[in-house]
């Protein structure tokens, strides 16, 4: 077999194992199997086929094509308090921490990418931080104090803002293997922005007026006023880790009471900036919900420990707002004054999350896919490792951000695909009454409207280009127009995706026409939009068919002489390789687009082609054909027959692909019977007994003159025949044969059913389908008299007396 596979070299896979002259080493101590064997063939285009043979030899378990695999190494800093990282790498608790060395092996983050540390200010001074030139904590902007010196310099007093900024800074970014901590990302810039003043003085509490340490707290105009910096001047990601408790207020209440700041927000996440923020760590204190988190269009990150397994941090808030957790209990991380210690806290989760976010948009960034805002987010909850209650939940959010499993949605081969579906097939489900809009959205004030008509849409979507296999998909809501049909209060677009596969998926949504207002105006609009122009856009993520589109293009029949197959609409290739199927040769053209294979034989074949495409993607086309001249796999008809029946026999193709074009039937001995043709089918009157050979040939394109090899199947028929009953009259055991008369057909081969009657002509006994000349029959317990036994062959029916006499 390897010889016919041309295989030019066979060396043993574990070359330590044995000694020069190839005999195995002693004390050789592996439970590995000894056995591997390395072929190396001439022609790699054989090895599908050799695969396939070899793993039907006796005696070879195993065998598959090896094909080399990109390696990397595994990034780790070598910064000294490294090891005690643990939300980077839990030694103690692997589950607990985001994968942070397996991510960095795809991307450590770019140097573009800016993350706005929305906080008490940052320490710029911190060697770990920036080099000394504000190359990596950019210029910032203090809102708090209006001026243009983000310095972390607020007292150290409980709960207070002094140093919380410069760790916030370090988690996200600290830089790596300069012998103190490490960040989540290894290259990014700090943006500092400090929005917490100084001094002691009264401020305007949004729930009421309280004397408070303006280290401890800010006007919530500074913090807008501190997210409207970070958008304008480049951020990607802004971290926010800092929260006011809703004192028991709806959300649509928090956002009137600091309209300001949910502006802000709300302008952010328009401007395709990321917004994370800590959930809070009230959960032992009433757990009362925390905002900004809150709010709609912010990532609201849960704090988790360093359990096995992990879990929920004690005092982490929870609620139904929360997306994502990530470790935040006893983080190490830069401090003032050059140098590191930990802190516990929701406050810590937040920047773990930041610089995962960075991460991903520094991949992004690297592969060309314009992450959106909504992308980003979607990517962390998708990618998060659950924890606690199976799916979503109030605890944990989606689960702990896992960076590795986040770049690796990006890496290569997948690709990530934006595309927008417009309109569907829309039907009125209901009339609401009223419908309370709880924000300004879609041209309309928050408020409450009257005799609103729900229009439920639905379609299928089908990606332009197909996947490999089912790919992520979400929506992007930033960019949608459609609202949900069960909770349309918020205004937020909204969709339901189902049934993905690699070619598509279901969509589901609504659109509401609002007639009046509650002043009895008439309004008569469309929310977000007419049912034909609402839109929803869409990302997909997975490993694109980009050859989906591509074909072979051939005849169905190849003959000796030649046929040529071309390969059709394929993208960019590294190679072509075209491999041939039973009975064909390749004649020339291998590694181009078009190639010429020749019949070698006669067979039900293939010719296939495998193209490896720029990125390294490789797929398979094949064309399903007939190699020669027709070959006929049977006939069906009877085998055996009395004299004097006319029958009908039909042909069995091998292969409908051989396209006969004419059929050559033969009896023989003819013997006085009589052969009549009718293509595929063949009639005989058999007026003789005896053995016959029926044969058929066919013909095609390929077979010239000739016709292709016979197929033939032995016909008996069958004369007279009678039964020989012994002893008659029988005691105990009687024998009833059959015998033959005038016949050439051997009787063993007739098939034959016994019925036996008694003198009341009641059945006694009966066999069908015996392959045998006689059978022996008990009859010791049989009355005396006599009983009728008859014989069916063939339909004919032949009878004798039995007496049974004791």
């Amino acid at each position: 077999l390897l010889t016919e596979y041309e295989a030019v070299k066979l060396k043993a896979a574990f070359t330590n194992r044995y000694d020069t002259a190839g005999f195995l080493k002693p004390n050789i101590k592996s439970s590995l199997p000894g056995g591997w064997q390395q072929i190396i063939l001439s022609d790699n285009n054989k090895a599908e086929d050799l695969i396939v043979k070899l793993k039907k030899e006796k005696g070879v378990i195993n065998a598959y094509i090896e094909r080399p695999i990109p390696i990397k190494p595994c990034i780790a800093p070598t910064d000294p308090l490294y090891s005690t990282q643990w939300h980077l790498n839990s030694v103690s608790s692997p589950l607990s921490d985001i994968n942070a060395e397996q991510a960095w092996d795809i991307n450590r983050g770019r140097s573009d990418v800016i993350i706005a540390v929305c906080d008490g200010g940052v320490d710029y001074t911190h060697s770990d931080l920036d080099p000394g030139d504000r190359s990596r904590v950019i210029l910032g902007y203090d809102s708090g104090n209006d001026d243009n010196d983000p310095m972390d310099d607020l007292q150290d007093v409980t709960g207070s803002f002094g140093g919380h900024g410069t760790h916030i800074a370090g988690i996200i970014g600290a830089i790596p293997n300069n012998g103190q901590v490490s960040g989540v990302m290894w290259n990014c810039k700090i943006m500092p922005v400090k929005m917490v003043g100084g001094g002691s003085f009264t401020i305007s509490y949004p729930f009421g007026g309280y004397n408070w340490d303006f280290s401890t707290t800010a006007f919530p105009s500074d913090v807008a006023d501190a997210i409207d910096y970070a958008v304008n001047n480049g951020a990607h990601v802004i971290n926010l880790s800092y929260g006011f408790p809703d004192m028991g207020e709806p959300r649509n209440q928090v956002a009137l009471r600091v309209p300001l700041l949910n502006e802000a927000i709300i302008n952010a996440y328009n401007n395709n900036v990321v917004v994370v923020a800590s959930m809070g760590n009230e959960y032992n204190s009433g757990n009362p919900t925390n905002y900004p988190a809150a709010f709609l269009d912010v990532i609201a990150v849960g704090n988790t420990n360093n359990s096995n397994p992990p879990s929920r941090y004690s005092n982490s808030s929870t609620g139904p707002h929360i997306c994502v957790s990530a470790p935040g209990d006893a983080i190490i991380s830069t401090t003032r004054g050059n140098s590191t210690g930990p802190k516990t806290g929701t406050s810590m989760s937040a920047p773990v999350v930041s610089g995962v976010a960075g991460l991903i948009i520094s991949q992004g960034l690297d592969r060309n896919f314009n992450l959106t805002n909504d992308d980003v987010r979607h990517i962390l909850e998708r990618t998060a490792a659950d924890i606690g209650s199976v799916g979503f939940d109030n605890e944990t959010g989606y689960g702990i951000v896992d960076a590795y499993a986040a770049l690796q949605l990006l890496n290569q081969p997948n690709v990530l695909y934006h595309y927008n579906s417009i309109g569907g097939t829309s039907v009125k489900t209901q009339t609401f009454s009223q419908w309370i809009l709880l924000s300004n959205r879609w041209g309309l004030a928050a408020g409450t409207y009257y005799s609103v008509d729900q229009y439920k849409i639905t379609k299928h979507v089908t990606f332009d280009i197909p996947f490999c296999s089912t790919p992520q998909v979400w929506m992007r809501e930033r960019e949608s127009k459609s609202l949900s049909y069960g909770n349309p209060n918020s205004g937020r677009p909204y969709s339901i995706i189902t049934n993905v596969s690699n070619t598509g998926f279901d969509l589901e949504y609504a659109a509401y026409y609002v007639r009046t207002n509650t002043l009895g105006q008439t309004i008569n609009k469309w929310i977000p939009e007419t049912p034909a122009l609402t839109n929803v856009a869409y990302t997909a993520v997975g490993v694109p068919n980009l050859a989906a589109g591509a074909y072979i293009s051939g005849p169905s029949i190849v003959c000796s002489s030649g046929a040529t197959f071309t390969i059709n609409n394929f993208p960019p290739v590294n190679s072509i390789v075209w491999t041939p199927g039973p009975g064909l040769t390749i004649s020339s053209g291998q590694n181009t687009a078009s190639c010429t294979f020749s019949a070698s034989g006669n067979a039900n074949s293939w010719v296939k082609v495998t193209i490896v495409l720029l990125s390294g993607e490789n797929f398979t086309f094949q064309n399903n054909i007939w190699a020669g001249a027709p070959v006929i796999s049977g006939i069906s008809g009877p085998t055996s027959t009395p004299n004097n029946t006319q029958l009908t026999y039909s042909a069995i193709l091998e292969s409908s692909l051989s396209a006969p074009t004419d059929y050559k039937w033969t009896l023989n001995p003819l013997n006085g019977n009589y052969l009549y043709e009718q293509g595929t089918s063949a009639g005989v009157s058999f007026y003789n007994p005896g053995r016959y050979e029926l044969g058929i040939q066919a013909k095609n394109a390929c077979s010239g003159s000739g016709y292709g090899p016979i197929y033939s199947i032995a016909i008996y028929v069958y004369g007279t025949y009678g039964l020989a009953i012994s002893p008659n009259p029988a005691t105990n055991e009687v024998t009833i044969k059959l015998v033959a008369e005038n016949t050439e057909a051997p009787v063993a081969l007739i098939e034959w059913d016994y019925e036996i009657y008694d003198s009341m002509q009641a059945l006694k006994e009966k066999k069908t389908k015996l392959k045998t000349t006689e059978t022996k029959i008990s009859t010791s317990n049989w009355k005396d008299g006599v009983y009728v036994v008859r014989a069916i062959v063939g339909g004919k029916i032949f009878s004798e007396k039995l007496l049974v006499k004791h």
